[in-house]
Order: structure tokens, then sequence, then C-alpha cells
């Protein structure tokens, strides 16, 4: 029988290996569930309708969170640094598809629901990790969505069940190979690598309309 999802998200650990620095995303204080608010979670996000391939969701989603159109605003990133990140990041290789379940989390999620992460890898050069920490330094805003921060594996240990949000915690711990605190109520299965198109997923799951943007 095939199993509904309720969301398909392109996910992207990006690090630096000789640093250990891993980039990622902070939701705000307007995000939606009150647990997961100043929590970290990966770079891009959810599928829509006009995507054809998970690596499609990916890409989308980079070029959106890391728009040159940002260097307008006041206080943020030039055109060249979020260029010269977002190019980088738009370098990426395929880790694993995750299938996801996570049940209701008071304040958390206000229901249970399955989905697929689909995660893939990006190195942060040198280069880029200092044009990161230099803008953060000076508190420029990077992304169109929230705001970026760097952590190390040790960091993230140390912080607690809400630190990573919703099930790219367990995801991380697989990558890293490192304990990470989360709710139990949070699971997710490695599978194999991400599928060449939305089309395979099909044989197996039904995307309900609320998977889409």
């Amino acid at each position: 029988m095939k199993k509904q999802l309720y969301g398909h998200a392109s996910l992207l650990i990006a690090l630096n290996k000789k640093s250990d620095i891993i980039l990622m995303s902070i939701y705000d204080e307007g995000y939606p569930y009150e647990a997961y608010r100043g929590s970290a979670h990966f770079i891009g996000g959810n599928i829509s309708r006009e995507d054809k391939t998970p690596r499609d969701i990916l890409q989308r989603e980079i070029q959106e969170e890391f728009d040159s159109k940002i260097s307008a605003g006041q206080n943020s990133i030039s055109e060249s640094d979020i260029n010269l990140i977002r190019e980088n990041l738009l370098l990426n290789t395929p880790y694993a598809d995750f299938f996801v379940r996570v049940e209701l989390i008071p304040k958390g999620v206000p229901r249970s629901y399955n989905g697929i992460h689909s995660i893939y890898v990006s190195e942060l050069r040198e280069d880029v990790l200092e044009c990161i920490l230099e803008n953060l330094i000076k508190g420029k805003k990077i992304t169109t969505e929230g705001y970026l921060s760097a952590f190390t594996p040790a960091q993230l240990a140390k912080l607690g069940e809400f630190a990573v949000a919703h099930a790219m915690a367990p995801i991380l711990e697989d990558f890293l190979q490192t304990k990470l605190l989360y709710p139990e109520q949070v699971k997710a299965e490695k599978l194999g690598l991400p599928r060449l198109s939305i089309e395979d997923y099909r044989k197996d799951y039904i995307y309900t309309d609320s998977c889409f943007k």
C-alpha cells in the first residue's frame, strides 16, 4: 500500500570539513510553531507543483533564499558576496532520502505527518566560509527568510531537544555520527539516494495537497 506524504523537502547540509563548521538557517520569531522558534534547520524547503526532480526543489530554494535582490535592503549583504555564497551552495551532491514520521508535539507540530526529506551535501570553500562569517559578525542579512548561523557538531550536541528543527535532527545525527537531542516523537528512516524524478516517488507514495507550496 502506498504511503501518504504531507511534505517532500529537499535540504542541504552545508559544511566546511577543515573547521567542522555547518551552515544552517534559523527560524525567527515569526515561525508558526513556537517550540521551533530559534531552532536551526537545513537550507532548502518543500516541493512546488513545478518541480520535476528533488534536485529541482533544492536548487530553486537556494536561488530564492540567496537572492541577489536582498543586497538592496538595509544592512544587507553585498551582491558580490551573496552571489559567491549561492554559487557554492548550488554545487552539491546527493546524500540520501529519509522517510520521516513526526507525531504531534505540543507547540511543535499540530498534527502527525509523514514526509520525504531528500538530503544533499555542499562543501563550503574556505573563502566562502570566511565571507559568511565576516557578514555574520557584521550583523548583515544574508537570506530572504530567517537568518543564518554557523555551528560545530559539538555545539549542536550540547543544545536542547529543539536545537535542530523537526526531522532534520536525526538526519544530521546520521550524517555526523554524533548524538543529538530531539523529541521522541520524531523518526527518520534512511532510504537510498534521492530518486531521479518526482514521478519515481509516486510509485510508492501519494502526494497530498498539503505537500505543495
